[in-house]
């Protein structure tokens, strides 16, 4: 334990503790949820470890909670995006507690079982309990989703056939999410709501929305299949969803998206289909050489997409990480992290730059300071407000 802000290497250490085999770990109020797998007579099981931190200098185990989850899930904080694997929000945080997407295959049945877990961590002494899901031909239940109250969204697509266009296979499917409400009585499912795509965001704007993300296609004269995302901006009424906006981003694919406030940071680049299966289930992508990123901001204020900012970066297969008042920090593959100020949509500038020696795929906030986390080789701190500017050249 140590105090943010005072340097991840330099600031003494206030308090520590040690867990074994932790595959990941949730803050949740004054808790911290660990995650990890644990052996038994030879055999795996997940659980969580929860210790109450309200006195980060006396860390406290407060129990921990079996989870009849077959492996333990990862996860991102990050608003999902097109070309995301859902497999990455397969669990959510509520005020009530953590809920996971379970999805076991069942031997007998040759087919996927889906249920819910939910780590109630409001009781007074937190348990998990198991919420099967109804089991419906050609249906596959994607992700999880927050809504920042007593619940979340459970996002799901059923398959209604095939159509082959130009000899490329394509599976027609109707998207859904549903709104769980989770109190202390237990979880009751809502209305199931079609949406144009798969729910990338729950959010409020003064009034609730829903960002949802489609994909469509274009057939090049090279014979490749050019894939455009499709944003939709959404009013949620009960069983259903008013449209009240739409964009195309024309022959370029999210990879990834932040939001913060009303402004919308996505992170673009073209994709060619080429060869594979039935789409949007398998496929391959072949990207134009080079497949440079582009930037692209909305302002969502006025319930729509005003776009206020498309430009190339320079850079591929970057990833936007997180926002702090239009600072954005970018993670280059291979290379390190970049603080972007975007602040002024019309002349981003670059800030900062670290190099790091693995992959940071999550940052956690606090304040303007950001703590990426970089596997094997520790964690890297930055102050996305700092001051300075990067030498640019044409």
């Amino acid at each position: 334990m140590k105090k943010a802000g005072a340097g991840v290497d330099t600031a003494p250490v206030l308090a520590s503790f040690s867990v074994k085999n932790v595959q990941s770990a949730l803050a949740h109020g004054s808790r911290l949820v660990i995650l990890r797998q644990v052996e038994n007579a030879g055999v795996w099981t997940s659980e969580a470890a929860i210790y109450e931190l309200k006195n980060p200098l006396q860390p406290t185990l407060v129990g921990a909670v079996p989870l009849p989850l077959p492996y333990v899930p990862w996860w991102t904080r990050r608003p999902g995006a097109q070309g995301w694997d859902s497999s990455e929000r397969q669990l959510v945080l509520s005020t009530r507690g953590v809920a996971f997407l379970k999805n076991e295959w069942d031997d007998k049945a040759q087919a996927s079982a889906f249920a819910l877990v939910l780590l109630d961590l409001a009781a007074t002494k937190p348990a998990a309990t198991e919420v099967k899901l109804p089991v419906v031909k050609e249906r596959s239940y994607l992700e999880l989703v927050p809504d920042g109250a007593y619940g979340f969204f459970l996002s799901y697509r059923d398959k209604l056939g095939e159509e082959t266009v130009e000899g490329r296979t394509f599976e027609k499917v109707r998207h859904y999410t549903q709104r769980w409400s989770w109190y202390a009585s237990g979880a009751k499912a809502g209305a199931a709501v079609n949406l144009p795509g798969r729910l990338l965001e729950s959010f409020s704007l003064g009034v609730p929305l829903l960002l949802a993300s489609d994909l469509s296609y274009e057939l090049l004269k090279s014979g490749e299949w050019a894939e455009s995302s499709r944003l939709s901006l959404l009013f949620p009424m009960g069983a259903s969803a008013s449209l009240t906006d739409t964009s195309t981003l024309t022959g370029l694919s999210v990879g990834s998206a932040v939001r913060e406030g009303s402004r919308l940071y996505l992170d673009a680049s073209a994709r060619r289909l080429w060869s594979g299966g039935p789409m949007p289930m398998v496929k391959m992508w072949m990207p134009t050489a080079p497949a440079e990123d582009e930037l692209v901001v909305f302002d969502l204020y006025f319930l729509g997409f005003e776009r206020l900012l498309q430009a190339k970066l320079g850079t591929e297969g970057a990833s936007i990480l997180a926002a702090v008042k239009g600072r954005l920090l970018y993670q280059l593959p291979g290379d390190g992290l970049l603080v972007l100020d975007a602040s002024n949509p019309e002349s981003p500038v670059g800030r900062q730059f670290l190099r790091t020696q693995d992959w940071g795929t999550e940052a956690a906030i606090v304040g303007s300071t950001a703590y990426v986390a970089a596997g094997y080789y520790g964690v890297y701190e930055l102050n996305l407000l700092a001051t300075g500017s990067l030498p640019t050249s044409n």
